[in-house]
């Protein structure tokens, strides 16, 4: 029988075989942890950062390899400066993870607008609509868009120029109302810039 490993996931004590990746050790604790490369079937690559948490061990005294314990006699945990993937990283004992905080949120919104800065933009018309891993996850992780959002509505032909069926945002300006940005496009002042992926992907409506 495989060696059993304690660790605590948001609060949640939970214990699994040794070598279990931390996001699986979640699943079983009824956590969630966003995932968008991992798949349970194939070798974790942690491309997508999707996955990133908190990660504190506890400490051990350099000298005697004893573990540093609380002035309550519990073991004193270390946090890594940096978030960590929890689809490549196993657990250990006494490990003990954080996917709630402020810094794990700031870093999941990092990654969604990462991801739709890369994504084609074939959103309108792809057939996942609906139903798309992307969308899901930028539903429920993304943060608010650096940009002025506003209401996305198709184009005709008109005398602004643009190419029929093409997407525009209206954002108002104190000197220009309602004037028409097309994705891509910097308003006058150079001040704004409107990323395709963010005009199709991103904004509501």
């Amino acid at each position: 029988m495989a060696k059993q490993v304690t660790l605590t996931i948001d609060g949640i004590e939970v214990t699994v075989p040794e070598g279990t990746l931390v996001v699986n050790a979640a699943k079983k604790a009824g956590i969630d942890i966003p995932v968008f490369c991992y798949h349970p079937k194939m070798e974790p690559v942690g491309m997508c950062r999707m996955c990133l948490v908190e990660i504190g061990r506890p400490m051990r005294d350099r000298v005697t390899g004893e573990l540093v314990l609380n002035d309550d006699g519990t073991p004193k945990i270390s946090f890594g400066p940096k978030l960590e993937t929890a689809c490549t990283t196993p657990v250990s004992e006494g490990m003990v993870v954080l996917g709630t905080t402020e810094k794990v949120k700031l870093g999941r919104e990092d990654i969604i607008e990462f991801l739709l800065t890369s994504h084609p933009l074939d959103c309108p018309v792809c057939d996942k609509g609906g139903e798309c891993p992307l969308q899901n996850l930028t539903m429920g992780f993304a943060g608010l868009s650096r940009l002025r959002q506003g209401r996305r509505v198709p184009s005709a032909e008109s005398d602004d120029g643009l190419r029929p069926g093409r997407f525009t945002v209206y954002l108002g300006r104190k000197n220009a109302p309602g004037e028409a940005l097309s994705a891509g496009q910097s308003d006058r002042s150079g001040s704004r810039t409107l990323h395709p992926v963010r005009a199709l992907c991103a904004l509501p409506g």
